[in-house]
């Protein structure tokens, strides 16, 4: 019976390939990076090939990874420039719906804010009645009237306080309520001033920024920067 064997002499994939010289070069590290070490030029110099053989294959690999990859990439880019316009246009139009939308929420945010001073008002007018009150009553009807005053001054308060806090928002019958927020933004007028701050209150911030500068001026060769020390790191290139 002949069996089947198609596909069995297939040569191997550019994967399998780079795998296995990355294999053979790994074990032949494996090799010299045993302990012992190195005895003469000779050695040296077989060390430095293999050391050169493995950049020029580790090259290889990263030119087959960016030639794989590169269809899939550009596959990826062609789905977002398809939706790129149709979700420009979406956000433009949110864009302007919320401009609209803002007018009215600042107008009834206003709006509320003068109820709630207008609450406030009555509640501290109410309250100093209620005092009044307590300070004259005379009769068991004018305790009374004066409690009547001190509930009515605390229910005002409430409702002041309550349009203090009410959001301007707009519901609609889809989704959620759509709400004005209010963000502060920071403008640096005094870099001077800042950074004195943030040094005293937040010095962890600054350390990888000063390092990554200072860094950058002992490539440069300056090596007298105040507050820093340099020392020699020796590695093979």
């Amino acid at each position: 019976m002949n069996k089947d064997m198609t596909g069995h002499n297939n040569p191997p994939s550019a994967i399998d390939e780079l795998e296995q010289v990355a294999g053979d070069l790994y074990a032949e590290a494996n090799n010299w990076a045993d302990g012992t070490e190195i005895a003469d030029d000779e050695q040296a110099g077989a060390v430095s090939d293999l050391i050169n053989m493995i950049r020029d294959h580790t090259k290889k690999v990263e030119g087959n990874r960016k030639a794989e990859k590169q269809p899939h990439m550009d596959a990826a880019k062609a789905v977002d420039e398809t939706h790129k316009p149709i979700k420009e246009s979406l956000d433009r139009a949110a864009g302007i719906l919320k401009s609209v939308l803002l007018k009215w929420q600042t107008k009834k945010e206003a709006e509320q804010r003068a109820e709630a001073e207008r609450l406030r008002k009555l509640a501290e007018e109410e309250a100093r009645k209620a005092q009044e009150a307590i300070q004259q009553r005379e009769t068991l009807e004018d305790a009374e009237l004066a409690e009547q005053r001190v509930k009515e001054a605390k229910r005002l308060e409430q409702q002041a306080n309550a349009a203090a806090k009410a959001n301007a928002n707009s519901k609609g019958s889809v989704g959620r309520a759509v709400s004005m927020r209010t963000k502060h933004v920071a403008t640096v007028t005094d870099y001077k001033a800042a950074a004195g701050w943030l040094w005293q209150n937040r010095p962890g911030c600054f350390s990888e920024t000063i390092e990554k500068l200072v860094q950058q001026e002992v490539n440069r060769k300056n090596h007298s920067i105040p507050g820093v020390e340099i020392t020699e790191e020796r590695s093979v290139a």
